[in-house]
């Protein structure tokens, strides 16, 4: 800093992070650091509980550590200034880029679900296929499995399918939180077979509320006709003749 009214000579301004500096930084240093804010007056009198908010960058992952109120005797690292809040810090910011990597949830080329085709001679169910990786934060060692995948889908599509069209979605899940929702599509291409397609419509329509109405209607009224012609023959029959005088 120049000099200033208040200061006869320039001076250098230090910063308490000394996880920032490859030269004095010792054990402390992590070249992913960026900085942070630490309990001004316990690092002052460089006694007693600290604590310290920061955070990191590596890899294109950034990441935000709290420590609050940490004991002073947890700093092993022997130095003369004793920060236990930034050696708390810098054991997480190991741990957690150890630990953790931006990976691909899902592979687009692999086929998550199967799902049953009507109306097609060609195939009887269709192959799913998200439509997106889903690039998310997994532990480091996991290879997908320690996502738990609950899908929702239809019971079964109808031909003509596009490939690509989309069908359901999957929901992806760590540790009981849901991470993400990715779209699922059709695999292929699935034509429609006019014929199956015919026979089914006519055999809903078979079974169809409107033809059971229609032919209860149907029943009711030949019943009420029926009754209606019994009851003009029975008074036809009981009428009283008339008597033609000549």
């Amino acid at each position: 800093m120049p000099a200033k009214e208040k200061h006869a000579k320039s001076f250098v301004l230090l910063s308490q992070n000394v996880a920032l500096n490859k030269t004095s930084g010792g054990k402390f240093y992590r070249s992913a650091m960026q900085g942070g804010m630490c309990d001004v007056m316990a690092y002052k009198n460089d006694n007693g509980n600290q604590s310290y908010v920061s955070w990191a960058n590596k890899n294109g992952s950034t990441y935000i550590f709290c420590i609050m109120q940490s004991p002073d005797t947890c700093d092993d690292y022997g130095y003369a200034n004793r920060r236990p809040a930034l050696y708390e810090t810098v054991h997480l910011i190991d741990w957690v880029f150890d630990s953790f990597s931006i990976q691909a949830a899902l592979d687009t080329d692999l086929a998550l679900a199967e799902i049953p085709v009507k109306y097609s001679s060609d195939t009887d169910t269709l192959q799913l296929y998200p439509d997106d990786n889903m690039m998310t934060l997994l532990p480091s060692s996991s290879d997908g499995s320690v996502t738990q995948k609950y899908f929702h889908l239809p019971d079964y599509v109808c031909a003509p399918i596009q490939q690509g069209d989309v069908v359901g979605t999957v929901e992806l899940k760590l540790a009981g939180e849901t991470i993400g929702v990715v779209n699922l599509v059709a695999g292929q291409d699935v034509n429609r077979n006019a014929v199956l397609f015919t026979v089914d419509k006519f055999q809903e329509f078979l079974h169809s509320l409107y033809l059971k109405v229609v032919i209860a209607l149907s029943i009711l009224s030949a019943a009420i006709y029926g009754l209606w012609l019994l009851l003009n023959a029975w008074h036809g029959r009981n009428a009283p003749k008339k008597i033609r005088r000549h």
